[in-house]
Parts: structure tokens; sequence; C-alpha cells
């Protein structure tokens, strides 16, 4: 048997979610949760879904016992069954369509696995594996505790069992007691469940709840409709009340007219000036009216206003205080940067003792460690003479190098054949030489010297790349002077010193920018803040529609219905953002001090670039001055260090080629003729 679907319609704390459990190549499914997700209320569910609902189930705390259902989807080979079960006495096992299935339906699912043996197989919880520990547990002697602990290898399984033993006392006792922990949890747990099932709502009473709230809100849709024809009438009538005078004027007027009917002639801008006048006096009726209801509204707004004295005369340090609080918003996120970067620097510093053998101890043990200042001063002394050194063999080897290739060319033009013998005198010093006694021994010692100073020669030569040429080329070449290269090296020592320093001031301030822009937005969010050009706005759309429709007053046009509830709605707009910035009038401020300190922060971060800028542009002066001073060299080097090492590299092979030119002379040739 397995299960394809398990739905928990009404039980527990579920009600209508259903498990998918489709099948696949491995037939195996995890249902996940965290505590308190229904886990074990769906375990218990699937044993109550085919043996039955317990009479006294623990789960009916949400759904009562009539509305309780458990259904599934069982499978077995190609067969398969719908079911659903629901809490009673008998007919409990309902099929699809909800007519009863007798017990024998689930038969060909179970086999002859009863309650007790689905649940010791398939339905273990915690205390069913407790049950199992303890029955290995369980004996007169300790000979189960000898054969558990012989076969899990464990040495103190005794002691430690003895020692859970004792805080399970602290913890849980048959006996009830304030001190133990579970009758405390247990005595609050029991509040909360009582606490629950007093706000837990039935589902009948949810019902007639439902059904009372859409009868009430039918009935506020009708009285919101009634309200809005009531409106238009009231306005409809106001505004007969308001012409009702002038209607009430002219026909007396007219009426005057008629009894003085041989009254002298009015001039032509009579009757415009009697229109002004009567859309005036309408115009001034219709703002005494509004400005009244206004007076009223703001005169009962100050009568139920209450005014907290003692709270008033805190007012400097409330102002101080929230002045303080935008001062110490932005140091949580500072102090939070600063220890990640002594973290940071701790980690490296642990690094650098590990790789010095030092150990990662304290930092109190690595000062102790530290060798002294004079040490210290004698090690850089050590080390700079030692790469000095270096340099000066790599330069001797280069120039020896330099002298070897020169030897050799010099050999291999010499032509001893271009004549018809050594010269006399060269005859006569061979006689000589062999009378001061070995000849051979006599050259190789002359040549030792001049062997070891071109091999010098050679290897200084080397110092001098990518520059190639010979000794004459190189001393042609005329160097330029320490104090020039010193002062360009100073000066892209400050340069890149000052870069730096921008650059880390830069990226704080920008930082500090973001920040604060999440602020706005936040403040944006939560406050939902009117700003004074918003207000502005919405009060230059009233009064332009305001002044649309006066002008048609003046016209001697009525006004239409459609125009004036338009004007009513905006002028209700207007007054709402009016009401808005004034309750949002703290927001408003701290808005306002937030994108002034954005647009300072633009420009400081407009001035850093700048300075980044000139910065730049100063290093690329530099750079240019130094390839000044190489020019004629016959190299290009990037840093005035590497120029520095090249000039002492070439006084040292001119050093050495000068030393060559002083040594004995290596004779071309000892042997006789």
């Amino acid at each position: 048997m397995r299960i394809a679907r398990l739905d928990l319609t009404r039980y527990g704390r579920f009600t209508d979610r259903s498990l998918d459990l489709p099948a696949g190549e491995v037939d195996l499914h995890l249902v996940v949760g965290r505590n308190e997700a229904g886990k074990s209320t769906t375990r218990a569910g699937l044993s109550e879904l085919l043996f039955g609902i317990d009479t006294r189930t623990p789960y009916a705390f949400l759904h009562d016992y009539q509305s309780m259902r458990i259904g599934a989807v069982l499978e077995r080979g190609e067969r398969r069954l719908v079911i659903q079960r629901r809490k009673g006495n008998k007919n409990t096992l309902l099929g699809e369509d909800g007519q009863p299935l007798g017990d024998g339906a689930l038969a060909p699912f179970l086999g002859a696995a009863d309650r007790a043996f689905f649940e010791r197989m398939f339905s273990l919880d915690l205390e069913a594996l407790a049950e199992g520990g303890r029955q290995l547990l369980d004996a007169k002697d300790d000979i189960g505790r000898m054969l558990f602990q012989a076969s899990g290898g464990l040495a103190r399984f005794g002691e430690v069992l003895d020692e859970l033993d004792r805080e399970l006392e602290q913890l849980w006792a048959p006996r009830k007691s304030g001190t133990r922990a579970y009758y405390t949890a247990h005595d609050q747990l029991e509040a909360a469940d009582k606490s629950f099932k007093e706000g837990v709502v039935r589902a009948q009473d949810f019902h007639r709840a439902e059904a009372a709230v859409d009868e009430a809100r039918g009935e506020v849709d009708r009285a919101a409709q009634r309200h809005a024809t009531l409106v238009r009438e009231r306005s409809r009538l106001e505004r007969i009340k308001r012409v009702s005078p002038a209607l009430a004027r002219r026909r007396k007027l007219l009426d005057d007219v008629v009894a003085l009917a041989n009254v002298a002639l009015l001039p032509s801008s009579a009757a415009r000036d009697l229109q002004d006048a009567t859309a005036k006096i309408a115009l001034a009726d219709a703002d005494l009216e509004r400005l009244a209801r206004d007076v009223a509204q703001a005169a009962a707004t100050r009568d139920a206003a209450v005014v907290d004295d003692k709270l008033l005369s805190h007012a400097a340090d409330i102002r101080a205080a929230g002045e303080r609080r935008q001062q110490l918003k932005s140091h949580p996120g500072e102090i939070g940067n600063c220890i990640t970067e002594v973290h940071l620097l701790t980690s490296e510093v642990e690094d650098l003792a590990g790789r010095l053998g030092w150990g990662r101890g304290s930092l109190d043990d690595l000062r102790a460690h530290m060798p002294s200042e004079l040490a210290q001063q004698e090690l850089g002394r050590l080390i700079a003479g030692h790469e000095k050194l270096l340099r000066e063999r790599d330069a001797a080897a280069k120039a020896l190098a330099d002298r070897v290739a020169e030897r050799n060319r010099l050999a291999s033009d010499r032509d001893p054949s271009r004549d018809g013998g050594p010269p006399d005198a060269l005859v006569d010093a061979l006689e000589r030489a062999r009378k001061l006694g070995d000849a051979d021994r006599a050259r190789q010692r002359l040549a030792d010297p001049a062997k070891a100073l071109s091999k010098k020669v050679d290897s200084a030569r080397k110092q001098l790349a990518p520059w190639t040429g010979d000794v004459e080329a190189l001393r042609a070449v005329v160097p330029p002077p320490d104090e020039e290269i010193e002062a360009i090296a100073s000066r892209l020592a400050r340069i890149d010193q000052a870069r730096d320093q921008a650059r880390a001031e830069r990226s704080t301030a920008s930082g500090l920018l973001d920040q604060r822009r999440l602020e706005e937005r936040q403040v944006r969010r939560d406050a939902r803040p009117v700003t004074a050009d918003e207000l502005a706005g919405a009060r230059a759309v009233r009064d332009e529609r305001w002044s649309g429709l006066r002008a048609s007053i003046a016209a001697g046009a009525p006004p239409r219905e459609a125009e004036v509830d338009e004007l009513s709605r905006l002028v209700a707009e207007a007054d709402a953002l009016a009401v808005r910035r004034f309750d949002a009038a703290e927001a408003s401020v701290e808005l306002q001090k937030i994108r002034a300190d954005i647009e300072l922060g633009d420009q400081h971060l407009a001035s850093l670039d700048a300075r980044l800028r000139e910065h730049d542009e100063a290093r690329d002066d530099a750079r240019r001055a130094l390839v000044a001073l190489q020019r004629g060299l016959g190299v290009a080097l990037d840093t005035p260090a590497a120029l520095r090492a090249w000039v002492h590299a070439r006084a040292h092979v001119l050093d050495l080629a000068a030393q060559t030119q002083r040594s004995p002379r290596r004779p071309t040739s000892c042997a006789p003729r």
C-alpha cells in the first residue's frame, strides 16, 4: 500500500491542507518542518485515518468533533481508493462521494495489520523510541547496562546514565513540585491552552459572524449610497439657498422697475455692474459659510486638545535629545566597521606570528616575542646591507660577463699569421720569461685577476637591463643627479599618500551618503510626510479650479453640479494634505535635514573626486618628469627606485671597467716561435 495524497481537511491546527505524495523512482518522501509546524499532528492523523479517530482525541482544539475530517488517496498496484474519516461511533469511514464505507474496505490495503502494529512499525515518536531504550536498559542488575556498554564501546555509560537520572529528577518526577522545570512549564502550558481556548472561534460562530459582517457591509454600502444622494441634494439646496436672496431681490427690483416706468435710463454698464455685484455677493456668502465651518471645526479641535504643561516644560530637553539621537544614529555602523577592521588586523597579526613560529597566542604574548628596538634596527640594517650585496654581486657578475665577451671578441680578432713570425723583441722577451721559470704557471697567475674582473663586469652589466651597449657607450651616458631622482621619488610618495587618503575619505563619505539615502527612503515609507511643494501644488490646483468656477458665475452662467463636486473634492484633498503635513511635522523636518545632508554629501563626494583627479594629474606630471630624466639613457624605467638602482649599477660597471684596465695585461702567447 502507498499513500498518493493525505488530506488534513479539518484536523488539529490544519484547515484544507493537502500533502501530495507522487510516485517516483525512489518512492520515499521526507516531510520537514520547524518545531510546532504540525509534523506530529500529520503522523497522528495518518494513524487515525486508517483506524479511526480516538474518542478523546487531543486534535479537536480548533475544529469540533462534528467538523473533523481526514482524507487520503490509497494505491495498491492498479487499485486506487479515495477515503475520508470523520469523528463518530459508527460509519466513520466515508468514500469520495461522502457515503459510508465498511471497515472491510481497507482490508486489501492493510492486510492483517492492526493499530498497535502500525503505530509500532510505521508511527514512531519520541516516546516510543524512549520506551525502546528503557526496555533495553531495564534489568534487575547492571547486566543490561554492561551489555549495552560493551556493544556500543562506551567506557563510562553507567556513570553518564546516573548523571542523566539525577538531572531527570531535577527536571521531572511523578510527584508534582514547583521546583521541577517540567511542572513549571506544564503550568505555563495549561495557562496558555486556557487562554488559547478562550480565544478560539468555532466554525459555526465564525460563519454567523461572517454573515453578520456581510450584512453590515451591505448596510454600509446602502448607507454610503444614500449619503452620496443626500450630499448632492444638500449641495443643490445650498446653491438654491445662496441664490434665493439674489433672486428675491431681482424680483423686487423688477417689480420696482415696472412700478417706476418713467425712471431715467441706466448707463450701459449697469447690467455688468449688477452681475459683478451679484457674483461677489454669492462668492462672499459661500466663503463666509465655508470659513464659519472651518472656524467651528478649529474651535472644536482647540477645545478638545489636552495641553500637557509638564511635557512642554521639557521642550528644550526633548529637542536636545532629538538632536543627540540624530548625531548618534550612525555610530553603531561606524563601531561595527571599526570592530571588523580590528578583527582583520588581528587575523593578519596572528597569521604573521604563525609564519614566524610564535604560535597564535594573545596580543600580549605576541608583543613578548617582538625583538627590541635596537634589534629591529640592526635587522633592518642587515636586510638593507644584504640587498646591497646582492645588487653588487649581480652587477659584478654582469660586468665580468661583458669583460669575458670583450676578451673573446679581441681574441677572435687577433691574426697571428699576418707576418712572418714574432718580432725580435718578442723573442727576447720570451727568452727572459723562460729564464724566470714556468711560463704556464706565470701566465695562469697573470690571467686569474683579469678573468675575475671580467666576470664581475659581465655580472654588473646584467643589472643595466634593458640597456645594451659596450662600456664606452655606457661611459658616454650622462646620468641624472641623485638629487633630482630623490625629489621625484619624494614627490610621487607624497602624491600617492594624499591620493590614498582621498580614496579612504571618499569611501567613508560614500558609505555615509548611502546610509542617509536609506534613511530618507525609510522616512518616506514609514511616516509618508508631505513636502511643502506637494501642498503648494494641491492648493494651486484647487485655486485654479475655483478661479474658473468664479469666472463662470460672474458671467451669469449657473455652476454645474459636477464642477461643484470636483471643487469640493479638491478642497478636501488640499485640507487633508495640510492636516497630514501638520501631523507629520517632525518627520518633515527630519526628511528636510536628511535631504540637506544628502546634498552636502554629494558636494563632498564631488570635491573628493576633483581632488582625486588633481592627484592623478600630479602623478602623471611626476611620471613625465621621471621619463624626462631618462631621456638619453636608452632605458625606460617605471619608478625612481629602479632609476636610482640603474645609475648605481652604471657607476659600479664603470668602476669595474677601470679596474680591468689597470690590471696586468694577459699575454696573448708565450710559446716559442
